[in-house]
């Protein structure tokens, strides 16, 4: 059983409040600013939840739809161009289709060619049996990605570690984290986080999830409907902080979109960690 957590967080909470920038292709970008004088000056792109399929999704307001693989495309060339990130990170669940996964090689090369490019599982990509994690491992490697499952990566200043997916794997966390003056986790689910002690958590200094697609579907005021968590509404969308008062909580509502290819009032996103002093 997990334990309830939710009281142990507050909503948006990080140090300097976010940026928000609209690029001419309808995506949003929200940037933040997070402490890591060991980083200063680099910057992190989180994006999460592509689910590249053969049909359009549709955003209100104001946004273009695309098909397959051009959707993804579209949206994070210019941002990869305009932000010329030092640490790309994948969140999971990167095809609806599977048989789209050959269009996605060539975007994910590109990115992988550019910079520390970083992906863990999504539900959706261990959902399909015929393509097992060595299949995931030799993909991710043919584009030039770290593929973190339940696993760490050490780079220069921080310290990463990618989980299984809390729906279909098994994450495991490790007792003691790589040292590094920053530490970060990605976890596909946020529902992951009820799986780490508050001695793990206080180990960490940022955790970065996708999943809840911010709920496809907000009310201005309210938020999501509905959202694919444990918890409902507790981990929907955004930042949060944790009372330890050093671990935050970054949950993208992504790209794409699962069983209906709408978003209302939740444009498609990724999301900038600029590391300041």
């Amino acid at each position: 059983m997990l334990r309830d957590i939710g009281e142990n967080w507050t909503r948006g909470k990080f140090d300097i409040k976010p940026q928000v920038d609209k690029l001419s292709c309808g995506l949003r970008v929200r940037t933040f600013f997070v402490k890591a004088p060991g980083l200063t000056g680099k910057t992190l792109l989180f994006a999460s939840d592509f689910h590249i399929q053969n049909r359009r999704i549709y955003s209100f307001p104001g946004f273009s739809p695309a098909i397959g693989a051009a959707h993804a495309e579209r949206l994070l060339y210019p941002v990869m161009e305009q932000f010329k990130p030092d640490f790309f990170v994948f969140g999971g669940d990167l095809v609806t289709e599977s048989s789209l996964l050959p269009d996605c090689l060539p975007l994910f090369s590109e990115i992988g060619s550019q910079t520390t490019a970083i992906a863990v599982p999504g539900n959706w990509d261990l959902r399909r049996k015929w393509l097992p994690v060595p299949f995931w491992r030799r993909w991710y490697q043919e584009a030039s990605f770290y593929f973190l499952m339940n696993q760490s990566l050490s780079c220069p200043g921080i310290a990463f570690y990618g989980s299984d997916d809390f729906k279909i794997g098994d994450p495991v966390f490790p007792k003691q984290f790589l040292e590094a003056p920053f530490r970060c986790a990605v976890c596909h689910n946020p529902d992951t986080v009820a799986l780490l002690s508050d001695e793990q958590l206080a180990q960490l200094d940022l955790i970065l999830c996708g999943h809840t697609h911010g709920g496809q579907i907000r009310i201005p005021g309210f938020g999501a409907i509905c959202s694919a968590t444990v918890k409902w509404k507790r981990f929907e969308y955004g930042p949060y902080q944790h009372i330890n008062g050093k671990t935050m909580l970054l949950v993208t509502s992504g790209l794409g979109t699962t069983w209906l290819p709408y978003r209302l009032f939740n444009p498609p996103e990724v999301c900038l960690i600029r590391f300041v002093s």
